[in-house]
């Protein structure tokens, strides 16, 4: 441990990489499995097709299979988010709340714009709308769960 002055520095707060990529992949694997699960009620139960769109502009219904890696690969981005903001950013948790709001309002609203019945749009956007908070909450609370503690300085004076 480092002196400055008369005291002991603590060391510098921070993160745990592993724990954050752990709980990261965790959270990436839930959200696919809500993707899967929206897909096979929205799908199974309610029978309304689900919507996507290519870049090209054609709109298709995308397999379950799709659906849910493309979930579990949106939390694996929002996880690698999260970790550079902890390591660049003053709170982390503000701009990292903000930016998967945002990216949640882009992918509800898409469905929205598309020329296809009401109900395959609001379910549609209702899915990745339940993917949205399920990656922001759990990664969000993976990176609480991953920061360092730093002990309190002890000061004889106190």
């Amino acid at each position: 441990m480092a002196t400055y002055g008369t005291g002991p520095v603590p060391p510098r707060g921070g993160v745990d990489p592993g724990r954050l990529w752990a709980g990261g992949i965790a959270a990436s694997l839930v959200a696919g499995g809500v993707a899967a699960v929206g897909y096979l009620f929205v799908r199974g139960v309610l029978d309304i097709p689900m919507l996507s769109a290519r870049p090209s502009g054609r709109v298709v219904e995308p397999s379950l299979l799709s659906y849910a890696a493309l979930a579990v690969l949106a939390g694996i981005l929002a996880t690698g988010l999260a970790y550079v903001l902890v390591l660049t950013t003053p709170r982390p948790h503000v701009y990292f709340g903000w930016i998967i709001g945002l990216a949640t309002a882009a992918a509800m609203l898409v469905p929205l714009s598309l020329d296809q019945s009401l109900a395959s749009q609001l379910a549609t956007a209702t899915v990745n709308l339940a993917v949205g908070i399920t990656i922001g909450v759990l990664v969000s609370t993976a990176v609480g769960a991953s920061r360092r503690r730093v002990p309190p300085v002890y000061d004889p004076l106190a």
